[in-house]
């Protein structure tokens, strides 16, 4: 059953175990390991159905903590994401091509081609 909402702490940027798992390359499943193995591990924001959410200073702020689980991968997905939306801007179409050519899922290429759409507003 999902938590009670919690009042704003001020940084309200939110990541999910995929955006936990992708900030240092890791695969499906290590964000849920993270969590029962280091009673560090950031409390939840909030339990939604699709699972926990967190704040992204805190689980940074993790990560700080323990150095030992890899590398911050943060400014790299930045420039791969800003690749994306430029080649979409320059007109790329074909979402198989780019993401093979990018290295990402096709899923990925949506996601950036939603919030450059988004932006446009």
């Amino acid at each position: 059953m999902p938590s009670q909402p919690q009042e704003p702490r001020g940084d309200l940027r939110f990541v999910g175990a995929a955006e936990i798992e992708e900030m240092r390359g890791y695969a499906k499943g290590a964000a849920r390991n993270m969590r029962r193995d280091f009673e560090d591990f950031p409390e939840p924001y909030q339990i939604l159905r699709m699972g926990p959410i967190y704040l992204e200073s805190e689980i940074l702020a993790f990560f700080e903590r323990h150095p030992e689980l890899g590398r911050d991968e943060s400014q790299e997905r930045a420039e791969r994401n800003e690749s994306i939306r430029q080649r979409i801007r320059d007109g790329e179409t074909n979402v198989s091509a780019l993401a093979r050519d990018v290295g990402v899922t096709r899923g990925l290429i949506y996601q950036v081609a939603g919030d450059l759409l988004r932006a446009r507003r």
